[in-house]
């Protein structure tokens, strides 16, 4: 059989093995497939993103390098080559490859997606708001990148546009439950708690089951106002309505560690580590032992 013959043999094996969620060895198949015919940059691609499915990220990014030294005109590769190096941590270069990316399609709102969540897990906010403006002159009513944007602005202390990012997303989405909570925490960060609570009540009237959710706005609305008795007040009432409420437990945690029941702070964070085990999670988290051992101290 011809080499080519080979290739397309190999080919069909490969997919068959993906659809039956076989990475390894479909990755293999392909491998030998790029070894017979070296100038087939769609066999590289193949490789690459099997290999990111694998969290083999290394291999990935040298995958989807040789498909670019192939074929230096397809843009989804450098897209797919920075989200590789993202994963890797090696920012510079996948910014590069994204900014490669939206010069070779400069109406593709994928690019500019990339880089505003590059830049936000970066740390630079003013460039992730940046492009979030980009997406937006290209689909000015996606609710998901205003969210982002929103939370963005939030991060940057610029509540009020922050606030009116929000009420943008209401107008489109009035059942949108994570821009009523932005919205409402937005309000407290202005010590606009009158509105901020208006707000919270809306989300409950949208969403009566999350009444444990609710009852954690009204603490962090009366935490800020510097209200710990009604804070803590409101802890309870979403402990009783949900006693395994797991951010309810770390708010009551925080506000008793934070007067003065050390005693009283230490059983709670044990209770929520007891939480954490129950459902699943790491009971290592370094935030919460952080705290615990902070307060056996005391």
């Amino acid at each position: 059989m011809s080499a080519r013959g080979l290739v397309k043999k190999y080919t069909k094996q490969a997919k068959q093995l993906l659809d039956k969620g076989k990475l390894l060895e479909a990755r293999e198949i392909y491998f030998k497939a790029s070894q017979l015919d070296t100038n087939d940059d769609n066999l590289w691609v193949k490789l690459g993103e099997i290999s990111s499915r694998l969290n083999h990220h290394q291999d990935s990014e040298t995958a989807f390098r040789r498909a670019i030294a192939i074929n230096s005109n397809a843009p989804g590769y450098y897209l797919e080559l920075g989200k590789t190096q993202v994963a890797l941590k090696n920012f510079p270069a996948a910014e590069q490859n994204f900014k490669t990316y939206t010069t070779m399609c400069p109406d593709a709102e994928e690019g500019y997606q990339a880089l505003a969540s590059l830049m936000k897990h970066w740390g630079r906010m003013k460039e992730a708001e940046q492009y979030y403006q980009r997406i937006l002159a290209l689909t000015p009513n996606d609710e998901n990148t205003l969210l982002q944007w929103a939370n963005i602005l939030q991060q940057m202390g610029e509540h009020e546009k922050a606030v009116t990012t929000y009420q943008r997303i209401l107008k489109l989405t009035p059942e949108s439950l994570e821009a009523v909570q932005g919205l409402g925490t937005s309000y407290c960060a202005q010590h606009k708690f009158d509105l901020a609570h208006q707000t919270f009540k809306q989300g409950l009237n949208l969403y009566p089951e999350r009444e444990a959710d609710y009852q954690c706005n009204l603490v962090n609305l009366y935490y800020e106002s510097g209200d710990w008795e009604q804070a803590l007040t409101h802890c309870n009432e979403a402990l009783q309505s949900n006693p395994k409420h797991t951010h309810a437990r770390m708010q009551r945690a925080y506000i008793c560690k934070r007067s003065t029941n050390p005693i009283l702070s230490r059983t709670q964070l044990i209770a929520i580590v007891s939480v954490f085990t129950f459902q699943g999670r790491s009971a290592s988290t370094s935030s919460t032992l952080a705290a615990l051992g902070s307060s056996l101290k005391t």
